[in-house]
């Protein structure tokens, strides 16, 4: 009958109601662990990049410091091609003094013979 068909329209309407508020229940919650999912990729996609940024950083200074070494590995090396200069020519003043005192031995020699 007509009484019939409306109750258990009525009853497959509640029913219909129950499971919908059942899915949406479940996909709230799948929803908000979504959210907190996101949340944690987003703090960390920020400490990555927090980390990438020291990095670089810490690069940029090294390269820095390479670049200041470098200057000073020039400059020792030029130091030290002028020591050695000095160096080569303390030796032939050197070896010009022993000559001489060489030669005046043999002179103050000859002398003192005469």
């Amino acid at each position: 009958s007509f009484e019939d068909f409306r109750e258990k329209l009525k009853n497959t309407m509640e029913e219909n109601k129950k499971i919908d508020e059942e899915k949406m229940s479940v996909w709230e919650q799948e929803v908000g662990r979504l959210q907190a999912e996101i949340k944690t990729l987003l703090l960390k996609e920020k400490k990555a990049n927090d980390t990438i940024s020291a990095l670089e950083d810490r690069a940029r200074d090294s390269e820095e410091n390479l670049q200041v070494i470098r200057g000073q590995h020039s400059k020792n090396q030029e130091i030290l091609q002028e020591l050695l200069r000095e160096k080569d020519n303390l030796l032939q003043k050197k070896e010009n003094l022993e000559e001489k005192y060489e030669i005046s031995k043999l002179k103050y020699k000859t002398l003192k013979e005469k």
